[in-house]
């Protein structure tokens, strides 16, 4: 068996709320690369679901199709699976964002992990 890492993608459809996409990174495991991509199919069709929220609007995800398809030679510590190299608008903003995220999630982890 062999690993494989796609990228499934799916329309977001929300009333008002058109043009949005999830992307999603899924690991898949086949005999071959033609096995992963059919299993990854089968995933996107069965994740086709529909989720009202709490105001009432039901949001719709529609399997668009698969993106890439990477196949993994082995699975080591620290191995990469993805990257993807961005232009934001705003590199300041973009910085203070992971400084933020990094404060609240990333320092409190190892704080509550040091406690225990």
């Amino acid at each position: 068996m062999n690993w494989y890492v796609v990228k499934l993608c799916f329309e977001i459809l929300s009333g008002s709320h058109l043009g949005q996409v999830e992307e999603q990174i899924r690991m898949i495991q086949a005999f071959s690369e033609a096995e992963a991509i059919d299993k990854a199919y089968s995933l996107g069709q069965k994740i086709n679901t529909s989720i009202p929220r709490i105001d009432g609007v039901i949001l719709n995800w529609k399997f668009l199709g698969i993106r890439s398809v990477y196949w993994l030679p082995e699975l080591n510590d620290e191995h990469e699976i993805y990257s993807d190299v961005v232009v934001p608008d705003d590199i300041e903003r973009y910085r203070h964002d992971l400084k933020l995220f990094h404060e609240t999630v990333v320092l409190k982890r190892k704080k509550a992990h040091i406690s225990a």
